[in-house]
């Protein structure tokens, strides 16, 4: 039986979602099997909220993990953030096993670490770890910072599902202003407060704003105050948030780039053009990767509300600007970022890895000269 494994920090199925799409299609795998090294945290929090579900779950997850550590000739998919100290763990998993290291993260160079360097020889076992694996960056930008570790590469954005497409003709009136993601002060919430409260009397503009998070109440308090602010909560069926972007003009995206934390893709973004919505985001290493500059999108500086307020007005007075910006948004997000263009990415991936494997079970089974 062929299984591939995926590891993950907190669990992404989002992020794989071309590949098992790729694997129905293809039955190149029996099984794709996925877990969470994070399985300590499971258990407690699982004891501490009493909940047996996540118990049996960090049980499981850890069992796998001592499974895979003494197993050979696994195909494992890794996506744990860089300079994580489970490099420990991943390191010795990586010998005699195909690996193949997923990632988003671009400063390979060391001008910003995501993890702190908590132990001796943790960056050390990293470099090792990268060197001459099978990496997967979700943009170019990943994959150029890792070329100094591994010559084998290949870039797969994250994609679309098939239900974030154009289904219906928008209103003109009123124009609508949608932000999908957590509700926090990173993702720019305090941007777009301002820019409510300088538009409110604005009739021309609605905003809806779809999440969760520290500012679920303060959102709660413009519904109140406001007539055109419509709080949706967090919306997980994929269809209903379709549905939203398809009555919307503009995605709001002001996330700020901090220490320790930047936009580095944006699957709201391309999920919004792909329904024909126009994105205005801040210009974070991810966004600058799908947005063109006044063709699909626009990129501004997170905190410059008048550029914002600009792009707005533009887009609200004229329709035929808007019409002709949306019709590209569409065009990319299907050639670039559709599930059926980055599942084929990956089933060449899977493919050569199948290779690699069958050739080091081959050398496994060598007999011993005499």
């Amino acid at each position: 039986m062929t299984r591939l494994y995926i590891i993950h920090e907190n669990g992404a199925p989002r992020h794989f979602e071309a590949l098992y799409h790729m694997n129905n299609d293809t039955q190149m795998y029996d099984s794709i099997i996925s877990l969470e090294f994070t399985f300590l945290r499971q258990f407690v929090k699982g004891i501490t909220r009493r909940k047996p579900d996540l118990i049996l779950r960090a049980i499981r997850n850890a069992c796998l993990m001592v499974y895979l550590l003494f197993s050979r000739n696994k195909t494992v998919i890794v996506g744990a953030a860089p300079f994580d100290s489970f490099i420990y763990y991943l390191y010795f998993m990586k010998i005699g096993n195909e690996i193949i290291y997923y990632s988003s993260w671009p400063y390979w160079d060391l001008s910003k670490y995501p993890k702190k360097l908590r132990y001796w020889g943790q960056l050390r076992l990293w470099q090792k770890f990268l060197h001459n694996v099978q990496v997967v960056g979700v943009t170019e930008k990943v994959t150029e910072g890792l070329r100094q570790y591994t010559p084998y590469s290949t870039v797969i954005p994250h994609c679309i599902n098939e239900v974030f497409a154009p289904d219906t003709i928008r209103e003109n009136e009123p124009f609508r202003i949608i932000y999908v993601g957590r509700l926090i002060e990173e993702k720019g919430m305090k941007t777009i407060l301002q820019l409510m409260s300088e538009l409110q009397n604005d009739t021309r503009f609605e905003w809806w704003i779809v999440g969760d998070g520290p500012y679920r109440d303060t959102i709660q308090d413009r519904v109140n105050q406001y007539n055109n602010v419509q709080y949706f909560g967090q919306v997980k069926d994929q269809k209903k948030l379709a549905n939203l972007y398809n009555q919307s003009h503009v995605l709001l995206l002001p996330s700020q780039t901090i220490t320790i934390w930047e936009e580095l893709f944006g699957i709201v973004i391309i999920e919004a053009m792909a329904c024909g919505v126009i994105p205005i985001s801040s210009d974070a290493i991810g966004p600058k990767t799908i947005i063109e500059q006044d063709s699909d999108g626009y990129l501004v500086k997170p905190d410059d509300i008048n550029s914002m307020k600009e792009k707005l007005t533009q887009l609200a007075d004229n329709r035929l600007k808007f019409q002709s910006m949306s019709s590209k948004a569409i065009e990319k997000a299907q050639q670039r970022y559709s599930i059926t263009t980055t599942s084929r990415l990956w089933e060449r991936v899977m493919s050569e890895s199948l290779s690699k494997k069958h050739e080091m079970q081959n050398v496994d089974r060598m007999p011993m000269g005499g």
